[in-house]
Formats: C-alpha cells, sequence, structure tokens
C-alpha cells in the first residue's frame, strides 16, 4: 500500500431530500471512508479539524486510520444539504470554517500522492498549497469542489469564479471538478475552451464528473470518456469525493491514469446503491464482482 495523505474538512451533514432529513458524517470522511475500506493498511494520513463533540460520528473510520496530523477544535461545521433530482444541490454552513493548520512536523516528502479535497473551500491558501507541492515528492490530485462557491447575504453557497485560478493551478497536478465547478474557473462555458485554457496553463491530467453521465477524462489533450456503471442508485451524496480517493488509490500503485479513472468511476457507482455504513464493508467484494 502507498501512503496517501488527504487533506479537507470534515463537516455534519444534515440532508433534505424528497421531504426526508438525514444526519451522516460529511465532508472529507467519504472520501476517507472509500480508502479505509479499500484497504486495511494504515498508510493513510488525514489532515483535517476534529471536534470531541461529535468524533462519534466519525470514529469507525477515523479510528482505522492516522490521525497525528490532525488539528483538535471545538466545533466542526454542519453543512445543510437540499438535494435535487433535476439540478445542482444548494448548501449552507452553519458555522464559518477556519484553515487547516499545515503543522511543521509533517513530512510531505513521505506521500505517494497527496489528495486535496476543498470541502469548505477554506481549507487552505494557495500559498498554502505551494507550500505543500515545494515540500513533496508527489503529484497532487485537487478537487475543486466547494473552493468554486461563495457566500450570498443569507450563508448559501452559490457558484463564483475562483479568485486568482492561475496562482492555484500551478501547484496542482491532477484536477478533478464537475461541469458546474468547471464553469468558475474564467467564467467560461465552453468544456472544450477551458480544458484548452488548462492545457495552455500546464495542467495536463483533467477528470470532469458528470454525475449519472459518466466521467470524462483530459490527459495531455486526449479526451476519454468513461460511461457510467449500471446500478440502482439510492445516494449520490459523496460520490464526487469517493471518486477522488478511489482514483488515488488506485493511481499511486500502478501510475495508469486510465485504469485509475476506470477504477474510480466503478467504485463511484458501486457507493451511490449503498443505504447505510455497513454497505462499504463489502466495497472490495462488489468490486471483484463487478470486474469478472
Amino acid at each position: 500500500m502507498s501512503k496517501i495523505l488527504i487533506l479537507g474538512h470534515s463537516v455534519l451533514d444534515k440532508i433534505y431530500y424528497k421531504k426526508k432529513l438525514t444526519e451522516k458524517p460529511g465532508g472529507i470522511f467519504h472520501s476517507v471512508n472509500v480508502l479505509a475500506n479499500l484497504t486495511n493498511n494504515d498508510d493513510i494520513f488525514l489532515l483535517t479539524h476534529i471536534s470531541q463533540n461529535s468524533y462519534k460520528y466519525f470514529a469507525t473510520i477515523y479510528d482505522k486510520i492516522n490521525l497525528n496530523y490532525s488539528e483538535r477544535i471545538n466545533e466542526i461545521p454542519t453543512v445543510t444539504l437540499n438535494l435535487f433530482d433535476d439540478k445542482e444541490r444548494d448548501e449552507k454552513y452553519s458555522i464559518s470554517t477556519k484553515k487547516i493548520l499545515l503543522s511543521k512536523k509533517i513530512d510531505f516528502s513521505q506521500f505517494d500522492i497527496i489528495l486535496i479535497n476543498m470541502i469548505s473551500g477554506f481549507e487552505l491558501s494557495h500559498k498554502d498549497l505551494s507550500k505543500i507541492k515545494e515540500k513533496s515528492n508527489c503529484e497532487i490530485y485537487f478537487d475543486i469542489h466547494t473552493l468554486s462557491r461563495g457566500f450570498d447575504e443569507n450563508g448559501n453557497r452559490v457558484f463564483t469564479k475562483i479568485p486568482e485560478i492561475e496562482k492555484w493551478l500551478t501547484n496542482i497536478d491532477i484536477l478533478q471538478m464537475n461541469e458546474n465547478e468547471m464553469f468558475t474557473l474564467w467564467n467560461e462555458k465552453s468544456e472544450e475552451k477551458n480544458i484548452k485554457n488548462l492545457l495552455d496553463f500546464g495542467i495536463e491530467k483533467v477528470i470532469i464528473t458528470k454525475g449519472k453521465r459518466g466521467v470524462t477524462l483530459y490527459h495531455k489533450g486526449v479526451e476519454k470518456y468513461f460511461p457510467p456503471i449500471k446500478v440502482n442508485s439510492n445516494s449520490f451524496v459523496g460520490c464526487g469525493d469517493s471518486f477522488g480517493a478511489a482514483f488515488c488509490y488506485n493511481y499511486s500503485k500502478n501510475k495508469n491514469i486510465f485504469s485509475a479513472v476506470d477504477f474510480a468511476n466503478l467504485v463511484a457507482g458501486i457507493i451511490t446503491s449503498y443505504n447505510k455504513q455497513k454497505d462499504f464493508e463489502n466495497l472490495n467484494y462488489d468490486i471483484a464482482k463487478r470486474k469478472k
């Protein structure tokens, strides 16, 4: 097993879907959950915020990995998610978040890949990302996620052009985003033009997740489409987070971006069929069954 560092905020999710409320651990938990169930090795390092008041929601998974770099704080954010079948979800944060501390004790050079998932959008500054890149010897996988959203007057997260996007891109090796997030790079509504801009900027590995329509990979200008797997889906919450984690797991072992996207697409599809946390214990079995 390769050494993987995961960075992102932990949050509590209050999910409203079809008039039903569900409370679950969220944020970077989804990424860690997939990795912890893909391997029994403890070479998964998490850089996040942890609160004693809410740790019970995360304990079954977080207890399996290395938390030495994570910071203990009084309270983590609660995120209210309104899910819809025909449009992008609504998000609202209960409390403001603070940056994740980059402790001097962290040896970034030891990792085979670093997964940064901008759960809240406030995990890091572009200067922090530059420091991580400078101190690491591996590729940085960056999920734009909520870096693409600002706040409106009611505290709702709304898509907004990312300030100083070029300074972020300078230190990113593999970029993940969905279509709406892609439009916040330069307020450019054409996928083709956004990809050209990224290539011109030196980003040669771009992954665009498209929900029920699969995934598109752009690798050094070559476009490859991966259709969604056939599965009875129950929930798409955490699907993109799971995709990134599964990609990093596979890619850190074989460095083949095409097989890593194929694997991540499979895992992301499988987890949409899960109803409860215990289902994730079957992940490796379900992957093997699909590959037969």
